[in-house]
């Protein structure tokens, strides 16, 4: 990695974000700002054919990006997903969402002063492109200042990785509804700006809403102690997480997240949290977690409340090693301990990284869930 950082380019953002020639979709609007930026760490001179990894830098919800260099973006072909030239177009590469590439038509050679078009792609599909302008950040620094120039590139590179700028949102404590249509109550520090970002802790509450508008108070001191900014999400019912079409609301919670919370405020995307009291626990353990785990890096905690994965779970080697879990119940509770039991087995046998407790006495959900996230947080950071 040093060896590969030492000589390399980063290519940086020139003019600002334009909407490509094909009608953008509204999704891809809204999931690319219009001051989004896409960066790129290459190995100046070297050709992708030698299999360097590049590296990128993008928006949270972007999951590819094209690059090609040409005369006019819309010269890249709009239906572009795969491995092919097309018109003009002598120089492609795509860069996959773990941030290395995996394949290319023919070799790419990277040269100091050339400007390349990059692609934004969110499932398959065009949503936006910048000019860039490939730069070599090693190119005449003295001998006495490099050591210095090559750990900040290696530390810009670990920061652009986990950072993603939001649009801009609304700080300190409010009231929102997402585009998804999910009611929450959210707590942002004030200092979240360009320089500055936050993780996130969504808190689901137990059945009849239980703790819904109580989380954000309850946990203000992990938060703070974490950089976390705390949104407590209702229900799509108002009452309980495992009640009506859970999967339509792990595809709500999840869109609220991407869209309404990274999409709009500065995030530290290693530091992605959730806890399930009760229903919400268990909703999240058996939907929420085997369909978006994957999204995040960070953990989930499932309080007096958790259950098997609803479907086939076979999580990929990223998401056993970026999203942990910890799983807690009473000894009296009389609730959950037939599910929590299925559930520690289950998530086991799926290979994922957990910790768990069943020995505090007491009945359900009777300890401070605010202490647990406390105690167990730095396992999964």
């Amino acid at each position: 990695m040093q060896a590969i950082l030492k000589t390399s380019l980063i290519v940086t953002v020139l003019l600002s974000l334009i909407t490509v020639a094909c009608a953008p979709t509204e999704s891809g609007t809204k999931l690319l700002a219009d001051d989004a930026s896409i960066k790129l760490y290459l190995a100046l001179g070297a050709s992708q054919a030698d299999g360097l990894p590049i590296f990128v830098s993008t928006p949270a919800n972007v999951d590819s990006v094209l690059l090609c260099q040409t005369k006019d973006d819309t010269e890249c072909d709009s239906d572009f997903y795969g491995f092919k030239v097309t018109k003009e177009i002598n120089k492609i590469a795509t860069v996959s969402k773990d941030r290395r590439v995996f394949g290319t038509t023919n070799a790419v050679e990277i040269k100091n002063g050339q400007t390349w078009t990059a692609i934004a792609l969110v499932a398959g599909q065009r949503v936006a492109a910048v000019k860039i302008k490939a730069v070599d950040r090693t190119a005449g620094i003295e001998d006495q200042d490099q050591n210095q120039n090559e750990n900040q590139d290696a530390g810009d590179n670990n920061a652009d990785a986990n950072f993603s700028k939001g649009t801009g949102g609304d700080n300190g404590n409010g009231e929102g509804t997402s585009e998804s249509g999910l009611k929450f109550l959210y707590d942002v520090p004030q200092d979240n700006s360009d320089t500055t970002a936050h993780g996130l802790l969504i808190l689901l509450h137990g059945s009849t809403a239980s703790s819904y508008r109580e989380f954000i108070g309850r946990m203000e001191n992990v938060a703070n102690a974490n950089g976390l900014i705390r949104v407590s999400v209702l229900a799509p019912n108002g009452s309980g997480w495992n009640e009506g079409d859970q999967n339509q609301a792990a595809t709500k919670l999840n869109d609220l997240v991407q869209k309404d919370l990274i999409a709009k405020y500065n995030i530290d995307n290693s530091k992605i949290f959730y806890s399930g009291q009760s229903s919400g626990g268990g909703f999240l353990a058996s939907h929420f977690i085997p369909q978006f785990a994957q999204n995040y890096k960070g953990g989930a905690f499932l309080q007096c409340g958790m259950a098997p994965p609803s479907s086939n779970f076979t999580p990929d080697e990223e998401t056993k090693k970026n999203f942990k879990l910890h799983f807690e119940i009473t000894t009296q509770d009389t609730i959950w301990p037939q599910s929590y039991q299925q559930a520690i087995k289950a998530y086991t046998d799926a290979g994922m990284v957990l910790t768990k407790d069943d020995t505090k006495p007491g009945g359900h959900c009777n300890f401070d869930q605010q202490q647990i996230i406390e105690q167990y947080i730095k396992d999964m950071l």
